[in-house]
């Protein structure tokens, strides 16, 4: 696979990433703690497949 196809998808799980981070912090916001707790669980999973393709 191309060094530039390999960054793009890097780069675009880091931006989910980013997005997915936003809404944790908005469901904490709205006393959704559970939901919060979950979507900064899938932060952390997607960081991890983005390292995979660095």
């Amino acid at each position: 696979m191309s060094e530039t196809v390999r960054k793009e998808v890097y780069d675009e799980l880091m931006e989910l990433a980013g997005r997915v981070q936003l809404r944790s912090a908005e469901l904490a916001a709205e006393g959704k703690e559970e939901d919060s707790k979950r979507a900064a669980a899938l932060v952390w999973m997607i960081k991890v497949w983005a390292e995979e393709w660095k």
